[in-house]
């Protein structure tokens, strides 16, 4: 596994109380750090299996530390989950 941060809602003009889901730039990075487990490979992320989204609005903004393994490979298929944390808590995981 890896531990990485992110710096969620940051720099950005958008008003961030519109994202039902919580900030996809966030989310889009979340799905690319599994990347860096596997390396030298490259890795395409094309299904989340399951969302999980914990604690306060997803929404919010702030630095999290991210969290990533590999869980398995069937074939060319990878497969990992990454935990986002904020505040000391899982705020958000992604599985598959």
């Amino acid at each position: 596994g890896a531990q990485y941060e992110i710096d969620v809602g940051a720099a950005r003009d958008e008003d961030a109380s519109d994202w039902v889901l919580g900030d996809p730039y966030a989310r889009d990075a979340l799905l690319q750090v599994l990347q860096v487990v596997v390396a030298p490979e490259v890795a395409l992320p094309v299904a989340i299996d399951r969302l999980l989204l914990r604690g306060p609005s997803p929404s919010g903004v702030g630095v999290r530390r991210v969290s990533c393994r590999l869980e398995g490979r069937d074939g060319s298929t990878l497969v990992g989950a990454v935990d986002a944390w904020q505040d000391g808590t899982c705020v958000e995981r992604l599985e598959g």
